[in-house]
């Protein structure tokens, strides 16, 4: 079975710094789940290599917002991981926006 390993990174860039604890999701399409928080530098890793194929990543910011106005308390995104090989797809948070890329 081919196989990919996966990492995010929460940063806050209206504070310039990274987010820690917020709560982390990984699920397979074929409902595998991983899950987990990001620690002081902002980072979760899951620790096992997955399979390949369709995942829903979901980070849950909530806690992150009570500090301040903030217009998203969840934010999803559906990621093809195709290839065998190491995904990092960080998360730029800001009171107003969001953004992400696939990093290195």
């Amino acid at each position: 079975m081919k196989m990919a390993t996966i990492s995010t990174h929460v940063l806050d860039t209206a504070r310039g710094e990274p987010v820690a604890g917020v709560r982390v999701v990984l699920s397979h399409m074929d409902g595998d789940r991983w899950d987990g928080t990001t620690g002081p530098d902002g980072r979760f890793r899951v620790e096992e290599p997955v399979p390949l194929g369709g995942y829903l990543l979901h980070f849950d910011i909530s806690d992150h917002v009570l500090a301040g106005a903030h217009l998203f308390q969840t934010i999803e995104f559906l990621v093809n991981l195709d290839e065998e090989r190491h995904y990092h797809i960080p998360l730029l948070i800001s009171p107003f926006g969001v953004s992400s890329y696939r990093g290195s």
